[in-house]
């Protein structure tokens, strides 16, 4: 299978949707975000709002007990549950899509990320430690995507990390037929591989988009997109994309680095807005 460059002239070949013509936040689809620890909080707030900015109507947040109340009033526009209380089948088969993992301790991330394969047939993202003892995932019949930088990936496969970032391409591809399941092992170049062998890569070279939390937007944005509808494969490349597009325009705005992971939503909408005039 060739491996085909993510450029404008291959995302206008899948256009964004146009955005829905009402104002019912429940048209636009429901994602839940498990995320967060005691220790990092902030990572389910940096994914709520990247997945809001990308146009998701509802967002629901499973996070700490103790960041329940802080997380509902930094992101008022989503709902928050205790992610340490039971996940019941009714608060996952209500959503459109799932991301599991960022920020979250690995014991918290598996048991969601268990909860997940029984209960939903929604589209599964996992990010960080929800992708930790992944080697017998288990059968779904719906998309999942991982989203592993070098190390995570290293980890995931039980190889050194200089050979991920080596061969991103064929590790990539080689997980992607293992698990099952859409790869995005993110870079400076990022690589977006599918179980049938299609195989993508995304330049671009952003030093900025390497700030702590920059994952956590990026896997925000790629749930967002897909709980609004738009297929697995097209959800990641679009997300790889806009998460650049916007570390692009704060490098203008602000500098090459030093910009934050937290804006880089907020640029999100203007970047998609000249997408689909394109």
């Amino acid at each position: 299978m060739d491996l085909q460059e993510v450029t404008p002239a291959l995302l206008r070949r899948h256009p964004l949707p146009a955005p829905a013509g009402d104002d019912d936040k429940n048209r636009h689809g429901q994602v839940l975000i498990a995320a967060g620890s005691r220790d990092t909080p902030g990572a389910a707030l940096l994914s709520a709002e990247a997945a809001l900015r990308a146009g998701i109507g509802k967002v629901t947040m499973a996070v700490p007990r103790t960041a329940l109340l802080a997380a509902g009033i930094a992101v008022p526009e989503s709902r928050v549950v205790d992610a340490e209380g039971r996940i019941s089948r009714a608060l996952l088969a209500s959503k459109t899509a799932l991301l599991i993992g960022p920020g979250m301790a690995p014991d918290a991330a598996v048991r969601w990320r268990s909860a997940a394969f029984e209960a939903s047939d929604a589209l599964i993202v996992l990010d960080a430690a929800a992708m930790q003892r992944l080697r017998q995932p288990g059968k779904r019949i719906r998309p999942t995507i991982l989203t592993p930088h070098a190390g995570e990936m290293a980890a995931l496969w039980d190889q050194p990390e200089s050979s991920i970032s080596r061969d991103p391409v064929t590790a990539a591809r080689a997980a992607a037929r293992e698990f099952g399941m859409i790869v995005v092992l993110k870079g400076t170049t990022t690589v977006i591989a599918a179980p049938g062998g299609a195989t993508f890569r995304h330049r671009a070279e952003i030093a900025g988009l390497g700030v702590s939390g920059s994952g956590d937007v990026l896997a925000g944005l790629i749930v967002g997109l897909a709980g609004q509808g738009v297929p697995a494969i097209e959800a990641s490349l679009w997300g790889v994309a806009l998460h650049a597009a916007a570390g692009r325009r704060l490098a203008r705005r602000i500098g090459t680095t030093g910009y934050l992971a937290r804006e880089l939503a907020a640029e999100v909408p203007r970047v998609m807005q000249q997408a689909r005039r394109k």
